[in-house]
C-alpha cells in the first residue's frame, strides 16, 4: 500500500546499497546518509554477498549471517524498506565447499562466482540435477536471513537472478526462457515452502528493452511476481 501511495503520488525514494554498514565517515555510526542529512536511506539494500560473508564481514558464515540481520533490523528501525538482491555463486563453483557432515560453505564465495556460466548450471540446480542439493543449501542461507527478519516483522523486496537478459550471470541470457522461468519459480516456491511469507519478489531483467512482448519473453508469471 505505501508502494503503491508514492507511486500514485508521483513520488520515489532514495535508496543506498549497504547504507547503515559502510561508510567513509568513520564517526557515522548509521551511514554517511543519515551523517549529511539526518535521515539514513529510504531504501536499505542488502545483497546475499553479506548473507554468506563478502560484503558485511564476519570471521565465518555464522558471523556473516548474523552481521547481516543485525544491519538489516538496524536500518527498518530506522525507518527504512529492505531489498535484497542475490548475486548467488555458480554452486560447481570450487569455491563452494561441502563439508565432512554434508553441509555446503560459502563463505569464500564473492561476486565472481556469480559470473562463472560452466556446467550449465541453471538446469542442473533444479529438481534431480546434479547440483540442487547445493543450490537448496543456498536458499536456506536466504530462508534463514527472512525467517529472523519476519519474525521482527520486517518485509523484505526480493530482487532474484536479476539482469536476466545480459550473459554476464550465469542464471542470464546463456539460458532458454524456459529454464530461467523453471529456475525463478522453483526459487519461489522453494523459500516459500519453508514458511517465508514476507517477500515481495521482483521481476528485474536487464536492458535495453524495446517492447512489452520482448520484457515478457523470460517473465515467470505474475503468481511469481510482485514488482517489475
Amino acid at each position: 500500500t505505501y508502494l503503491k501511495t508514492l507511486a500514485n503520488d508521483n513520488q520515489v525514494l532514495f535508496g543506498h546499497q549497504n547504507d547503515v554498514n559502510k561508510q567513509v565517515s568513520t564517526s557515522a555510526e548509521l551511514g554517511d546518509v543519515y551523517d549529511i542529512t539526518g535521515q539514513i536511506s529510504g531504501l536499505y539494500g542488502i545483497d546475499t554477498l553479506s548473507l554468506t560473508g563478502s560484503e558485511a564481514g564476519g570471521t565465518d558464515a555464522k558471523t556473516a549471517l548474523e552481521n547481516s540481520v543485525i544491519y538489516s533490523k538496524k536500518a527498518a528501525e530506522n525507518g527504512a524498506i529492505v531489498t535484497l538482491s542475490a548475486h548467488m555463486p555458480n554452486v560447481s563453483n570450487s569455491k563452494v565447499v561441502q563439508n565432512e557432515d554434508g553441509t555446503y560453505d560459502f563463505f569464500q564465495c564473492d561476486f565472481a562466482e556469480s559470473k562463472d556460466l560452466s556446467n550449465d548450471i541453471a538446469k542442473k540446480v533444479l529438481t534431480g540435477g546434479e547440483y540442487n542439493e547445493a543450490y537448496r543449501a543456498y536458499l536456506d542461507i536466504i530462508v534463514n536471513y527472512a525467517t529472523q527478519l519476519q519474525d521482527a516483522g520486517i518485509p523484505i523486496i526480493f530482487r532474484p537472478l536479476h539482469e536476466n537478459t545480459g550473459n554476464w550471470f550465469w542464471w542470464g541470457s546463456s539460458n532458454t526462457a524456459e529454464t530461467y522461468k523453471s529456475l525463478y519459480r522453483y526459487t519461489k516456491d522453494y523459500i516459500e515452502s519453508k514458511g517465508v511469507h514476507n517477500m515481495l519478489w521482483v521481476y528485474s531483467p536487464g536492458g535495453p528493452i524495446t517492447s512489452e512482448a520482448e520484457y515478457l519473453t523470460y517473465y515467470p508469471g505474475d503468481e511469481y511476481v510482485d514488482i517489475v
